[in-house]
Order: C-alpha cells, then sequence, then structure tokens
C-alpha cells in the first residue's frame, strides 16, 4: 500500500530526506516513526543540510567512532538457537548447506521492510528449487518427473508454504534481533537480515572444476550448521546494514542472465564470484547482459534505465527484488510510464539515467556505466554456462591493464538530476509505509 503524498507537496530536496531517515535511526526505538521531511515542521535550517552535504562529502575528516567494531559484529540462529557465528553473511551462505535464502533490513530498528514479501519469496524459491532438482534426478535417471512435491517429506513440504513457513521465520528473526542487540549492545541500529531456509533431500552446493565460484576450503560450517537429515531449518545471519554507496555509483555490464532466476538459490552466491573477477576500482555492481543486449539485472540488485521519460526494466528472467516492486508501484501511482522489458546495451548513449535497486542500497541512482572490452566475461563463468537463453558468448577473458582489472571499452556518465532522483525520493519516502513490525 503505498504511502499518498497530498496533492500539491513538493518533493523534498534529497539532502532533506538523507537527513530525516539518518535522524530516525538514531531516535530511540520506542519513538521511532518515518515522516515525509515536507510534512515535518519546523523545516530543517539551511544550515543543517548544507552541514549534512558537507559531512557527506567530507567523510575523512569525522573523527573516529567506535563504529568499525560494531561493525565486525555478526550473530546467527539456527531455529532461534544461537549458533557461534564469525562469518559474513556471503560466507556464511557459501559454507552453509545449499537452500532458499533472502536478504532483508530493518526500518527503525525493529520494523522489517516487506517482510511479508520477504516470506513468500523464501517458499516460491524453495518450490522452484525442489522442482528443478527433481527434474533434473528425473532426466538423469531417464524417466519423468511425477510431481516433486508429492514425494516430499511433511518437513519439506511446510517449507513451500508460506502459512506454514511464516512462524517459524518470524520466530527465527525474532531471536537473531534480540541476541545481536544484546550480544552488542546496539539497541537501535539498522541491520541486515539474511535468512537461509534449508530441507532434507535438497542438493548440496556444486563444485566446479576450475573453483572459481566453490567456497575457500578452509571454511567449514558453523559448528551447528550441518544438515538435519529430516527436518527443516530456519537459519538468520545478523549484520549491520551497510552504509548506501556514495556517488559516484558506478556500474559494469558483462556476463549472461542466470539459470532459473526466479528463485532465489544460494548456489548463485558461489556462481556470482565468477563475474566479480577483474572488475576495475570502484565498480558497485555487475548488470547481466543477454544474447541480444538486453540488460536483466545486477548480481544483487535489480536494474532500470530511464529513456524519453520512460522507465524500462526486465519483466522476466530475474529475481523481482521488494524495492523494484516499491519502485514500480511509486512510478506508476505517479503516471510514470514503466516498459516491463530489459534494456538495450545498445541504447546506452540515448538514456537520461539509470539506477538499481536492492535491500541495502534501496533506489540507487548510477553515475557511470561501463561496457568491458569483447571478451570480460571470464571463462567457465556459470553465467554464460547456464545463461536463461542457452546461449554462452564463448569469447575468451579480456586483456587486463597489468593490475589484475579489465578496463572499460565504453563508458557512459549520467548527471545529477531528473526523473532517476524524482523516484529515488518517492521510495525513500515509501520505505516505513511498507515495513512491518517484527515485535508485538
Amino acid at each position: 500500500m503505498l504511502l499518498a503524498r497530498p496533492a500539491g507537496r513538493p518533493f523534498a530536496p534529497l539532502a532533506q530526506l538523507a537527513e530525516r531517515y539518518t535522524a530516525l535511526r538514531r531516535q530511540p526505538a520506542a519513538a521511532q516513526r518515518w515522516q515525509h521531511p515536507a510534512a515535518a515542521t519546523p523545516p530543517v535550517p539551511s544550515a543543517a543540510l548544507a552541514e549534512h552535504e558537507a559531512a557527506q562529502q567530507q567523510p575523512q575528516q569525522q573523527p573516529p567512532q567506535p563504529a568499525p567494531q560494531q561493525q565486525a559484529a555478526m550473530f546467527l540462529v539456527r531455529n532461534e538457537t544461537p549458533v557461534p557465528c564469525t562469518m559474513s553473511s556471503g560466507a556464511f551462505l557459501e559454507a552453509s548447506p545449499r537452500g532458499a535464502y533472502t536478504t532483508a533490513r530493518t526500518v527503525g530498528g525493529s520494523a522489517v521492510f516487506e517482510l511479508g514479501f520477504h516470506i513468500d519469496r523464501l517458499a516460491s524459491s524453495a518450490r522452484l528449487m525442489m522442482e528443478a532438482d527433481a527434474q533434473a534426478a528425473a532426466a538423469a535417471a531417464g524417466g519423468a518427473s511425477g510431481g516433486p512435491l508429492a514425494a516430499l517429506p511433511p518437513a519439506a513440504a511446510a517449507v513451500v508454504n508460506p502459512a506454514q513457513l511464516r512462524p517459524r521465520v518470524l520466530a527465527a528473526l525474532r531471536a537473531a534481533v534480540r541476541g545481536y542487540r544484546a550480544a552488542t549492545g546496539d539497541a537501535d541500529g539498522e541491520l541486515k537480515l539474511t535468512v537461509l531456509v534449508t530441507w532434507p533431500g535438497g542438493t548440496e552446493h556444486e563444485v566446479a572444476a576450475d573453483g572459481l565460484h566453490t567456497a575457500d576450503d578452509s571454511e567449514a560450517p558453523p559448528p551447528g550448521c550441518t544438515p538435519a537429515a529430516a527436518a527443516a531449518d530456519v537459519f538468520v545471519h545478523v549484520s549491520p546494514l551497510p552504509l548506501r554507496p556514495a556517488s559516484p555509483v558506478k556500474i559494469v555490464m558483462r556476463g549472461a542472465p542466470r539459470e532459473n532466476a526466479a528463485a532465489k538459490d544460494s548456489e548463485w552466491v558461489r556462481k556470482r564470484k565468477a563475474l566479480e573477477v577483474g572488475l576495475p576500482a570502484g565498480v558497485n555492481e555487475v548488470v547481466l547482459v543477454g544474447s541480444c543486449g538486453g540488460l536483466y539485472e545486477g548480481l544483487s540488485s535489480n536494474f532500470f534505465a530511464v529513456a524519453n521519460g520512460t522507465v524500462y526494466t526486465a519483466g522476466e528472467g530475474i529475481l523481482a527484488g521488494t524495492v523494484r516492486e516499491v519502485a514500480l508501484q511509486v512510478a506508476r501511482h505517479e503516471g510514470i510510464p514503466v516498459v516491463l522489458e530489459p534494456p538495450r546495451l545498445q541504447d546506452l548513449d540515448s538514456w537520461e539515467g539509470c539506477f538499481i535497486s536492492s535491500t541495502s542500497r534501496l533506489l540507487l541512482p548510477v553515475d557511470e556505466a561501463s561496457v568491458l572490452q569483447e571478451g570480460a566475461s571470464p571463462p567457465s563463468s556459470p553465467a554464460s554456462a547456464n545463461s536463461k537463453d542457452g546461449d554462452s558468448n564463448g569469447s575468451a577473458p579480456a586483456a587486463t591493464n597489468g593490475s589484475g582489472m579489465q578496463p572499460a571499452a565504453v563508458t557512459q556518465r549520467f548527471e545529477r538530476g531528473g526523473l532517476v532522483q524524482r523516484l529515488e525520493q518517492l521510495v525513500l519516502a515509501e520505505i516505513a509505509a511498507c515495513s512491518e513490525p517484527l515485535f508485538p
């Protein structure tokens, strides 16, 4: 449900939105409430805005804070029971049993953005993974699949039912957030919540011959995270929510769309590592390119381009994220045309701008979009070998510039302002309205 903006209310400056959002995060949890800056009184003084913008531009001049120690804090639960863990969320997903996962975030410290969406996605991802595994097993045996869910044990079958999965996910989330706050002393900071659901009979992670997207041999699963023989498990990994990237935000286009993109499979965390090899310095995201030049999604984000006042984004062959849904809703609510087709790489020079969306970055305008030299996709890249349309580019790796990084062949730069920044403001104003309290 959109938080409607009253007619005639102007869009607040982005600096005001950022300052208001920062102030919200610092309030006591009991008093946290999101409010559109244009409705707040008194207005934010211009001196305060100038001070905020100066601080954003010169973060190195800020005095040291104890935050770096908190940033390293991790907390993990398995079915509400704490499990020792010193791994990042990505390393945890690589080392743990394969399963369906999602990454959520808190808003105001005690609500979860699009919580229902995340639970539905866990269930649908599990279903898609089970169906794909059953079909692969049937094909290997030379037979036909007789319905993958009919033969599942009750513990696994319950994972694909959102109504049955929801109470287990809620209980694990609450235990994880409470445990993290008690262990770190961070009473109301924003958190990154990575939820992994595994089930009996699930397949293991793939192992690539080239080793490009396998976990480090030294990284064994955390104690207490070995697969259960007869029960589904819900893991929740908690860590501080990363800050949104500062300008300039840079992306590159390479690789190809992934197989079974609609399923958020933890195996993808391993596979995408090959596409992160040799990136130019400062790149925030890699956008996957189809065989005909269509731009589908980022490795961990959704992708949009704006041309002639219209928003273009892939409607199929992607994993639709929570922030993507909000962006599409606000665009339609404001009468902004939306075309659910992949933006084309061939049209890069005609775009007014582009942006990515994800849990931690929200709607993030892009300042620079680059195309790597011919052959930029690494050999044996999982995206090339398992592309959705079955077409691999088959090219050799690009030559590097001597530093191990592949230089960009084309770079398009975008000016700040216009429709992209307007959409950013609209999405920021909707975050609290689309969040659900975690605790009763």
